[in-house]
This record gives C-alpha cells, structure tokens and sequence, in this order.
C-alpha cells in the first residue's frame, strides 16, 4: 500500500506531484508518529507566526493565541487568550485627567524664547569673523602662573619675554616684558584679536611658514592695537564698556604674544581653535569638509512611472488650449484690422470733404491745410514705381480722355473711368461674338500632348 506523507504546511511548490516525484513506499503497517522533517517542522513554526516579525514570535500573548486557534474546534466558542491593546475609544474621567494633568496654565519661561542670533552674537565681547578665543586648561596654567609673577608670589626666576622686532637674521634676542595681572576675559579678549589679526593680515600664515618665512612680529600687531577698537571688530558691532584703552591693550598684548606664538608654532601656523572647513572645492580634504554640496542624482523612471494619469491630463488639456489662444489671438488680430480699415475709410471721406469744400471755396484754403492729407506719423516706404508694358495693339484702342481746364471732382472722375471700362468691354464682347469662348464650356477636352 502507497501512502503520500502529509504536508499541510509546506508550500504550493512542494505540494504539487508529478510524474518526475519520487514518492515513498511503505511495506506493512503505517504507524501514526511518523519521523517530521527538521526542515518541515522550521517552516511549520515559522508559518505559525500568520505574518509577525521573527524576532516577535516568542511573545506570550501571540503564542497563547496561536495555541488556542489550533485545538479549539470549529463553533460559536468564544476566545479566552487575546493580545492586549489600547483602547482609544472611551473617554478618560475627569477626575483621572485632573490626576495625570496638572490644572495650572503653562507658562513659558523667559529662557526658552528662541531667536535667530548666532553663537558669536549671543557671547558678551565676541570677535568677528569667528576669532573669539576659549581658552582652554594649558591657557590657564600659564595665565595663573602670569598673574603669580604679576603679583610677585611666584618662585620663578625666569619673567616673560618677547622676541625685539629690530633684530637682523637668524635667532632674534629677547627683551623682557614685566608681567601684568590679566583677567579670564581680557586674555580671552588679546588672543582672540591676534586670532583676528593674523586672519586679516596674513590669512595663510601656515603656508608661509612651510615655505621658509618668519612668524610675523609683533610690530605688526603692535600698530593694529595703538587704535581705539571700533565696532566693526565685534560680531555684535557694538564695543563692550570694559575694553582696555589703546595703552593698557598693548601692554597686555606684549604680555601673552609669547604664550600665543607658542601654540600657534605648535599649530604649524593654524589657527589655535580649528575652524570648520567650507570650501567645497577642497578634494585633497574632503573627508573633513563640513556641510559641502552634495551632486542631486537624476531620478531613475521606468516606464510605468514616467508619466502619472494625471500628468498625461494635464499635458492634453495644455494641447488643447494652445490651439485655443492661437484662435482667440487670430480673432482679435483680425478685428483690429477691421476696426483700422474702417478708421482709414473715415479718415478718407472726411479728406474727400475737405477737397470738395477747397475746391467750391478757394479763399477759405491755406498751406496749414495740406498736412491734414497725409498721414504724417505713419511711417510710409518708399516703393519704386510699377511700370506695365502696354502692347501696341491696345495703345490706340483705349481713349485716355485729354485733361482739361475745368477741374473734376474725384467723385465724378471715378465715375467717368468707370463708365469707360463698361464701354470698352461691351466693345470688346461685340468684336469677339464670331468666336467660341472654350473657357465656359466645359464638355470640350483639351486637347492631349502625347
């Protein structure tokens, strides 16, 4: 007897026989507990998770659910496990939101009032161009041991120097600096202004000096601080009220421009607080670049997302107002140039009656009169004249009537040359009678060229 192993929750591609299926004969008794295939039995577990995340299989009220749904059977049973969810469609009592929320009206604090001011702007005494210096734990060590000497507790016996910017070539000599007591602000204050000097004066101070040039002396710095510092100097444009006067500035700046050449040595010329790097062109630095434009990637379209319905209605209903303006634009063209036609025919007759008036009352007509006969503002091009070639046959034929003295109305001489013409093709069809005129009739072939 053949029996097929049952496979409830394998595939569709593995349930489908053939006649290329290998199919398992058994001899004898079947016994119920059959061996389950390790593969069989993952993909059973995992098909029991109807859809949940794998990583969520193992939850409790998942798996009571799961447990109930497979030895329940088929009624009117109502489950007992259930997966817990909030509900969201009852209202709180108000003795519960009086519990969970304070009653008070909220009031924003005076610091949590946003603004648009930068870093710089918001600090008391900041510099411009970002040169506002922290000092940080090395500053302080020698701003302390600074103010020891100034004091004369320290046991130093070495007092601050500064290089002598007269001095030739090669090592420069060094001239004593007395020590000055120096705040936290006001040594903030000088090393950022020398950060700010040497930002304006020698922007590329680093490459200077790895081309052999010396450290700028402080003969430069010296000139730039003998001046009041004007608001321009401070992000805020606005100089604080505790700013050392020009004297005390230099004696100062003479005082910490050792300690600042130190560390801006140490930085090979760099500033001592590293700034952000902005230039987008930097390629050689571009791991450090910050904020640096990224190229937009065209969006790849297939062809069913090239064109929405929409998109297509749209582009037809613009097809179909083009035609629609072309028109109404037509419209008005050819409108104004009836509204122009008829205004040149008013100007016309209103002429012909100032002629005729000319012409029955001489002694009322003046040279003023002339201009109102052309058309001064329209610009008029000069056309060379047409000249027809009359065949001599026809010269003697057609009675140019002779000019006379009397003088003619244009009215009465258009009807005088349009009565000629009458009279000429009466004439004309008397003397062609005999002939048979072959353009009226139509039952006549012409004849072939072949």
């Amino acid at each position: 007897m053949v029996r097929y192993p049952q496979t409830q929750s394998l595939p569709q591609t593995k349930r489908r026989i053939t006649y290329k299926t290998r199919l398992r004969v058994i001899v004898g008794d079947v016994v119920e507990c059959r061996k389950v295939d390790a593969e069989e039995e993952e993909y059973r577990l995992l098909q029991r998770s109807l859809g949940v995340d794998k990583e969520d299989i193992d939850e409790k009220h998942l798996q009571d659910v799961l447990l109930e749904a497979e030895h329940t059977h088929v009624g009117h049973h109502e489950p007992k496990a259930f997966i817990p969810t909030p509900r969201s469609t009852k209202t709180a009592p108000d003795d519960a939101l009086h519990a969970h929320y304070s009653s008070r009206k909220w009031d924003h604090p005076q610091s949590y009032i946003c603004f648009s001011d930068t870093v710089d702007e918001a600090v008391k005494a900041a510099l411009d161009h970002g040169s506002t210096y922290y000092m940080d734990e090395r500053d302080k060590v020698w701003l302390d041991r600074n103010n020891q000497d100034a004091r004369g507790e320290s046991t130093s016996t070495n007092p601050c120097t500064i290089s002598s910017p007269a001095s030739p070539k090669g090592k420069e000599p060094e001239a004593t600096v007395a020590a000055i007591k120096l705040s936290e602000d006001e040594f903030e204050l000088v090393m950022g202004l020398f950060e700010l000097i040497t930002h304006e004066q020698t922007m590329l101070l680093h490459h200077n000096l790895e081309l052999g040039m010396e450290f700028p002396s402080f003969l430069m710095y010296q000139d730039y601080l003998s001046q009041p510092l004007t608001s321009r100097v401070f992000a805020k444009l606005w100089a604080p009220s505790w700013i050392p006067r020009p004297p005390q500035l230099v004696a100062m700046a003479a005082v910490v421009y050792p300690h600042w050449r130190a560390r801006r040595l140490d930085r090979r010329g760099h500033p001592i607080i590293p700034t952000l790097n902005f230039d987008g062109s930097d390629v050689l630095n571009e791991g450090y670049v910050c904020f640096r434009q990224r190229e937009v990637k065209a969006v790849r379209r297939t062809r069913a997302s090239q064109a929405s319905p929409l998109d297509k209605m749209l582009a037809l209903q613009r097809q179909l107002q083009q035609p629609l303006e072309i028109v109404q634009t037509l419209a008005k063209r050819e409108s104004l140039r009836q509204a122009s036609a008829q205004a040149s025919c008013n100007i016309w007759l209103a002429r012909l009656e100032m002629v005729e008036l000319r012409l029955n009352a001489p002694e009322l007509a003046s040279k003023a009169d002339d201009t109102m006969f052309v058309d001064v503002n329209q610009n008029v091009m000069c056309r060379p004249p047409i000249r027809l070639r009359v065949p001599p046959s026809i010269k003697h034929e057609v009675d140019i009537p002779a000019p006379t003295g009397r003088k003619v109305f244009p009215r009465d001489r258009t009807r005088m040359l349009s009565n000629q013409v009458d009279l000429e093709f009466a004439r004309r069809e008397q003397k062609d009678m005999d002939w048979e005129d072959t353009v009226d009739n139509i039952s006549n072939q012409l004849p072939s060229l072949g």
